[in-house]
């Protein structure tokens, strides 16, 4: 007897956890959203907290099949879109800038990232695992974070 009813209480923990996990983009949220790129599919939402700003990471798929992840505030302001790029498409003030602090690293990935207010940077990352840096700059090539 003691077998199903721990069973059940398992069950019970991790549908919990699951659903509490998996809690809807709010309107406003999703609004901005279609607003922003109508006809997109958004393939996850999720609250977060950075830099004590309770905001989603929305995972957006638009109609001509890009991957974005956007920034939203919970009233639907957009405030950050991130979209991966080729490292070789990264502009080349952005590349001289990195190169000046880090002379002899190669970015593996970079991420193109467009402010509210339309400001452009760039994040490229250097190294794995625990030795992984992410490094935002930016178009004119000064170093912003290291992450």
């Amino acid at each position: 007897m003691k077998q199903p009813v721990t069973m059940v209480a398992v069950l019970c923990l991790v549908v919990g956890l699951a659903m509490a996990s998996t809690q809807p983009c709010p309107e406003a949220v999703k609004a901005a959203i279609e607003k922003a790129y109508p006809g997109a599919t958004v393939d996850s939402c999720k609250q977060e907290k950075e830099k004590g700003i309770t905001l989603f990471e929305v995972k957006v798929t638009t109609k001509d099949a890009k991957k974005l992840e956007i920034d939203v505030a919970p009233d639907g302001k957009l405030l950050q879109t991130e979209e991966k790029v080729a490292v070789e498409s990264v502009p080349q003030t952005v590349m001289d800038g990195f190169h000046a602090k880090y002379k002899d690293a190669k970015p593996s990935a970079a991420e193109k990232q467009v402010k509210a207010d339309g400001t452009v940077q760039y994040e490229l990352t250097i190294g794995a695992g625990k030795q992984k840096k992410e490094i935002t700059l930016s178009l004119a090539g000064k170093v912003l974070e290291v992450e």
